[in-house]
């Protein structure tokens, strides 16, 4: 079998094919992953339909140390892998930011032309989790759902607008200081990520279901709505609440920020949404 997955995987490094197929299961795993690394394959990256595991997880033992060191994301829950083409430039994410131990942080990203949901774990950090998953996934933008500048009247002893930033007045978006803990959390995740090289953009789910005629259905029918969301994404997974929902019109306001087409709010010297 690791003569088999050897030969595979070398001819897919040659470019015959772009894509090689690899099962396995039990004591069958570290002696494929042996060959991969042995075929001199440094920056692969594991189909991922599942969470993100944790990098000290004792049931990895070895493929701990893989995921940690080769940025590799595995599927915990399945047998059957496939290793992919090297990732591309201009890769971005979406998340829907909640709280750090409350299990509903969700990321909406695109892997082979459909958009895919991950969720945290209840217990778990959720910005573990994140930042794991970015640097995974290499992406280069990162849009996410939640405060990442506070207003700039803190500054400033005269100003009576100490509570809402210009992009809030302008959206009706809760303050800030309102949310206290997550605001903060999403600030320190942001400057963790820009150190790592990664850009980090405020998005604002509600305006967009706003923008583009998506109200009727938002957080009352989630199937219905899904349904109307399709008309606008690649093929998605059925989405199991409210929070995945939001992660997906996060990366939708990252793909309209892509591509020049995302409304822009607020000032950049206090903090720009964009939607």
């Amino acid at each position: 079998m690791v003569a088999f997955c050897y030969r595979r995987i070398s001819k897919w490094k040659q470019g015959d094919p772009k894509h090689v197929s690899v099962f396995f299961k039990n004591m069958h795993l570290h002696a494929v992953f042996g060959a991969a690394i042995g075929a001199g394959l440094r920056n692969l990256r594991l189909a991922n339909t599942g969470r993100f595991p944790s990098v000290n997880d004792h049931r990895f033992g070895f493929l701990g140390k893989i995921i940690k060191d080769r940025n590799i994301v595995l599927n915990k829950f399945k047998s059957s892998f496939r290793i992919l083409e090297p990732m591309p430039e201009n890769r971005f994410i979406g998340i829907d930011f909640s709280s750090k131990r409350a299990g509903t942080t969700a990321i909406a990203f695109v892997d082979e032309g459909e958009l895919h949901v991950l969720q945290s774990i209840k217990g778990e950090d959720a910005d573990k989790f994140i930042r794991n998953y970015v640097q995974a996934y290499k992406a280069n933008f990162v849009f996410i759902d939640a405060p990442l500048s506070l207003p700039q009247g803190l500054n400033d002893p005269e100003s009576l607008e100490v509570f809402y930033r210009a992009a809030d007045r302008k959206l009706q978006a809760m303050s800030p200081m309102f949310l206290g803990g997550l605001t903060s959390r999403a600030m320190l995740l942001k400057k963790t990520l820009e150190l790592e090289k990664h850009k980090v953009f405020e998005v604002y789910p509600k305006a967009l279901v706003e923008e583009l005629q998506l109200k009727e259905h938002y957080k009352h029918d989630l199937l219905l709505f899904q349904k109307e969301l399709q008309q606008l994404t690649p093929p998605l997974p059925e989405l199991r609440n409210w929070h995945q929902a939001d992660a997906v019109l996060a990366w939708l306001s990252g793909s309209r920020f892509m591509q020049g087409d995302a409304s822009v709010y607020g000032d950049e010297t206090e903090g720009v949404i964009y939607v």
